[in-house]
């Protein structure tokens, strides 16, 4: 069983401000604190990040989690694939990020992240729903965060 959570948001802002912010993870715990506590680069990947291993610490319900993320098929200013490994095989969860850029200089966000349900263990499954309603909705929150501090610093990249 595949959980899937996709979303779309408009950003009152371009996809290269986005990008630079999403990329630049000095800054990340300013705007992901909904869900990330912390995040490390193990290996930051090519120029543009392809490869780039990440430890990312971010909030449960019950508490708090650690995952390593790999960040694949990145095409700057666009998006990227990530995927948080397992250390069980068939529980790696696959995520989407892509910016698409509309008129007035905004950017529709478009986020999917999947996650195989069968396979987790008994605790996540129990809690199933109600874990990813919090997951989801700290997701989007992530992203609404973004686009304030954007707001906030008129200046980043200018």
């Amino acid at each position: 069983m595949i959980k899937e959570h996709i979303f779309s948001m408009e950003i009152p802002h371009p996809p290269e401000k986005i990008w630079s912010l999403m990329q630049d993870y000095t800054l990340w715990k300013q705007f992901t604190q909904a869900i990330v506590i912390d995040i490390e680069i193990l290996y930051p990947g090519d120029k543009n990040g392809n490869g780039l291993i990440r430890r990312v610490h971010y909030k449960l319900p019950w508490g708090s989690r650690c995952s390593l993320e790999l960040v694949t098929d990145v095409k700057p200013n666009v998006g990227y694939t990530y995927t948080m490994m397992s250390l069980k095989p068939g529980l790696d969860t696959n995520g989407l990020i892509r910016l698409e850029p509309i008129k007035g200089g905004k950017t529709k966000v478009h986020f999917e992240e999947r996650f195989n349900l069968k396979k987790l263990p008994l605790l996540y499954r129990m809690l199933g729903n109600r874990l990813y309603k919090f997951i989801n909705k700290r997701n989007e929150e992530t992203f609404r965060n973004l686009s304030n501090w954007l707001d906030e610093h008129p200046d980043y990249l200018q």
